[in-house]
């Protein structure tokens, strides 16, 4: 089906299995996001001193609120090899990163040559508490809030022994 965006132009809507492969692909760069600002805070990201000062203000613009999807594919790039040292390997014996770097560039060849911004993203306290972003699409229209929560073996091992209640739909007769 068919609906009008604010610009008055028919835009169709995407399939759940469309909305759903993004859903993923954003917790996949959200996952990520966060852990590159960790190791640029903590410098592991470079590999020596000269990479340091070449990148140090091209790095550390990651940290701030309105990154650019471009930005985090540009670093992603420069940095692929100590990405990969850095990173766990999948159980095939695969880059992560390279699943990482395929999410990143999926969402953005959706948003049109503008990409995506990351207009907020709070990972201050991610060993605490859930991680918060809101991300801008311009090119559709469409913003994103998202939150990235479980990371650990423990967060998993506690959203496997929930369970499902009935619960009555407080909007129903509304």
């Amino acid at each position: 089906s068919a609906f009008s965006s604010s610009s008055g132009q028919d835009v169709s809507r995407p399939s759940l299995y469309s909305e759903a492969m993004e859903m993923w692909e954003i917790s996949v760069m959200m996952f990520f996001l966060s852990k590159i600002r960790n190791w640029v805070r903590s410098n592991e990201l470079f590999d020596d001193l000269q990479t340091r000062k070449m990148q140090r203000h091209k790095m550390h613009s990651i940290l701030k609120d309105n990154i650019k999807s471009s930005d985090i594919i540009d670093i992603m790039n420069q940095t692929y090899h100590r990405l990969s040292e850095l990173e766990d390997k999948m159980p095939d014996g695969s880059s992560r990163v390279d699943l990482h770097m395929n999410a990143m560039k999926s969402i953005q060849s959706r948003c049109g040559e503008d990409g995506f911004q990351v207009v907020y993203f709070d990972d201050s306290r991610e060993d605490e508490e859930i991680v918060p972003a809101i991300i801008v699409d311009k090119h559709r229209e469409k913003v994103i809030v998202a939150f990235r929560g479980s990371q650990s073996k423990n967060d998993w091992m506690c959203n496997l022994k929930c369970r499902q209640t009935r619960q009555a739909n407080p909007v129903f007769f509304l």
